[in-house]
């Protein structure tokens, strides 16, 4: 099972399975004769469940005009751009009884979203594409969550006669890098209880842009002074207790934050809270990457 990022809206229109799942097949080969090149689109089983636990199911064929729901006289679906958990099932004919038990699997991730549809998407005769969306707060807490638990892991390897050692050619020993991530955590807790408007376009628009700028590791940035790190002898437990609550911190007020709200901030500009969740989980990785680089360079190529 991997994740894939959907870059643009889909469009959808199909009829309801009636009984379900005995007449799926009988329901996509109704659609497809209904439609004019049926047969030669992209089609769908789009699925749910009910309040009452029942399967809501339908079979459905890609848009090629927004007028054809209404010509046909069909269910519209709009399948939203984003991140999804996908797996791949080949063979599908001889496979259908597996679609279950895959989708089965991809609601143990706890990231999925709920009210979305479970999506089946028959790409050829033999290939077909499970797809269930990720909600994208669940998906920047998780990000969070394991980020920082990466970090505090990382920064437990480091022995403590080692933590504010600078390999050479460093600007920064791994506690300085560690106050650095805890400092921005900090900035990013008091931002996400500011006060902003509504946002009018899509609350994780940037959150590619934030991902291409931080987690390109060949790009060098110069820290904010407000979050730059002292140059001085850290204490190791003290240092990994201030890090843990900062990230405690962000989760603490992510739960309140209102994703879709626009605050202004510098350095960023417009930015919605949901995309600064994202950035703390990029901004961690990429200082992961460096305490990385910096705990193998002390023990191999020396220090200042």
């Amino acid at each position: 099972m991997n994740t894939i990022y959907i870059e643009h809206e889909m469009y959808a229109f199909g009829l309801r399975v009636h009984h379900f799942p005995e007449e799926i097949g009988k329901t996509f080969d109704q659609l497809s004769r209904l439609v004019a090149g049926g047969s030669q689109r992209s089609s769908f089983g789009l699925s749910r469940m009910d309040n009452d636990g029942s399967i809501i199911y339908y079979a459905a064929l890609e848009e090629r005009s927004p007028d054809e729901a209404r010509l046909y006289d069909c269910e519209r679906f709009v399948l939203p751009k984003g991140e999804y958990l996908s797996a791949v099932l080949k063979d599908w004919p001889q496979h259908l009884d597996g679609i279950k038990s895959i989708f089965e699997e991809m609601m143990k991730d706890k990231r999925f979203d709920t009210s979305a549809y479970c999506i089946e998407w028959y790409q050829s005769e033999t290939e077909m594409l499970c797809l269930l969306q990720l909600d994208t707060a669940k998906a920047a807490i998780s990000e969070i969550q394991e980020a920082g638990s990466e970090m505090d892991r990382w920064l437990d390897q480091i022995a403590v006669e080692s933590v504010n050692l600078k390999p050479k050619g460093s600007g920064w020993s791994p506690a300085q890098v560690v106050e650095h991530v805890t400092r921005s955590n900090r900035a990013m807790s008091g931002a996400l209880e500011m006060q902003g408007a509504l946002a009018d376009r899509d609350p994780g628009q940037r959150r590619e842009e934030l991902r291409s700028m931080f987690m390109n590791f060949e790009t060098k940035f110069t820290s904010p002074a407000f979050i730059e790190p002292e140059d001085k002898i850290y204490d190791k437990a003290a240092l990994q207790a201030a890090f843990r609550q900062s990230v405690h911190s962000v989760l603490e007020k992510a739960g309140g934050a209102g994703y879709a709200t626009m605050i202004n901030l510098p350095g960023f500009g417009p930015i919605t809270k949901l995309e600064l969740l994202y950035f703390v989980g990029y901004h961690t990785r990429r200082h992961i990457h460096q305490l990385q680089k910096l705990a193998t360079a002390i023990e191999t190529n020396g220090y200042l």
